[in-house]
């Protein structure tokens, strides 16, 4: 029985290969990283989360870099890469999102799977917390929705999520083992590495503290709440978790019924009752279309279902859940 020849890794003559062609596609990456980032920037605006965005096609020397390190690899096979790249190197084109408090990642990255929902066949998402320290989430996201110009169908984004503080340990570990692979770390480079996850770690535990005790004053305070982050800080010091949803139209909602917008007038709806009353109402709705703010603008439309519609009725752009939701709530 004869066998099948040994299985040949990639040799400088195909990373060359490979790398060339995908300096002719860069552009193509670059333009849908940008996509990407802008519709989170507006997402994320509207769901009242304060993050740092970028991002970036990746650098063709990286490229190479990368192909020689998975030279070996079985997934990187020559003819594969060269037809279709992106799909075995889905970080072509790459996107960050930095939050400042570390409870608002998995809310982030809920805003995330909601925008932009296409995904690469059998790739789930990674909720990353590994021993080494690095902490993160990725989402792979495939530009095909019919609001994406053709020429960037099909392309595939990685979005990384991670806090302020987690983002500077990540990169400097990421940086020591991949960038400066071939040079072992001494004694003293893992000692100082371990003081900054140290100093990492302490970090957010300050910022979940400080967003705490800001939400605590805005809560104890008459002061009239002027924007939806702040708008947010009520909301979740008095459901004591994180929200989801985009409270910047809630925001909107409830400055129009509720005069003055205060943490006390907030309070005064009865914001954990106001949810259960929305769960019931949103019971039939898809899973997606039920999240916090959807359950609170259901569960008050009893009271302000007239001056809600009127307002949801004028929103512009795209329909959204909690437009659907409202205009398609029983009178």
């Amino acid at each position: 029985m004869m066998q099948e020849p040994a299985r040949r890794g990639l040799d400088e003559g195909d990373i060359e290969r490979i790398v060339q062609r995908y300096r002719l596609e860069m552009a193509r990456y670059e333009a849908a990283a940008r996509f990407v980032e802008q519709r989170l920037r507006r997402e994320l605006r509207e769901a009242a989360i304060p993050v740092l965005l970028s991002s970036r096609a990746k650098h063709p020397e990286d490229v190479r870099g990368k192909l020689r390190a998975r030279r070996e690899d079985e997934r990187y096979v020559v003819d594969a890469l060269l037809t279709h790249l992106n799909r075995t190197m889905t970080d072509l084109a790459g996107c960050r999102v930095i939050v400042y408090d570390p409870r608002q990642e998995s809310v982030a990255a809920d805003v995330v799977r909601t925008a932009l929902p296409g995904r690469p066949p059998g790739r789930a998402d990674e909720v990353l917390d590994k021993d080494s320290g690095y902490k993160a989430t990725h989402i792979l996201v495939v530009l095909d929705s019919a609001d994406v110009d053709v020429s960037l169908q099909g392309a595939i984004c990685e979005v990384q999520l991670t806090s302020i503080a987690r983002h500077v340990f990540n990169e400097l570990s990421h940086d020591i083992d991949y960038k400066h692979r071939g040079v072992t770390p001494g004694g003293a480079v893992q000692q100082h590495l371990r003081d900054v996850l140290n100093a990492t770690q302490r970090l957010d535990t300050m910022v979940e503290r400080l967003a705490g005790a800001r939400a605590h004053e805005l809560e104890s305070s008459q002061r009239v709440i002027d924007t939806s982050e702040d708008l947010r800080f009520v909301l979740e010091r008095l459901l004591n978790r994180p929200v989801r949803g985009e409270v910047g139209k809630l925001y909107r909602l409830l400055a129009a019924v509720l005069t003055p917008l205060t943490a006390h007038s907030i309070a005064s709806i009865d914001v954990p009752g106001a949810i259960r009353g929305g769960e019931q109402a949103a019971a039939a709705r898809p899973a997606d279309e039920r999240d916090d703010v959807i359950c609170i603008a259901l569960g008050l439309m009893s009271r302000h279902g007239e001056t809600f519609r009127e307002l949801a009725s004028l929103w512009r752009g795209p329909s959204t859940a909690l437009k659907r939701a409202i205009l398609e709530a029983s009178p």
